[in-house]
């Protein structure tokens, strides 16, 4: 998120994690489809877990304890209500 504001883009607030993805060559990494703040402006987004508040990613996994594995799964696990 730094790169990205040293690059002249803006930062939208998350409102809410509605899935998550495993990303990279060995899916080491997590990534997560975000709702932000201002939706109309900002549509959801896939965006790396270093680029997210620690807390609304402990919430989304305290709600989601079965992501915790490393099953590969391309496609996102939605919240059923958000």
């Amino acid at each position: 998120m730094l790169e990205d504001y040293e690059a002249g883009f803006e930062y939208a607030e998350a409102a809410a994690l509605l899935g998550m993805r495993r990303a990279g060559d060995s899916l080491e990494r997590r990534e997560y489809l975000v709702q932000w703040a201002d939706a109309q402006r900002y549509p959801d987004s896939w965006e790396d877990e270093d680029s997210l508040p620690a807390q609304l990613i402990a919430a989304w996994h305290a709600e989601h304890p079965e992501e915790e594995s490393d099953v590969r799964d391309e496609a996102p696990t939605a919240l059923a209500a958000v």
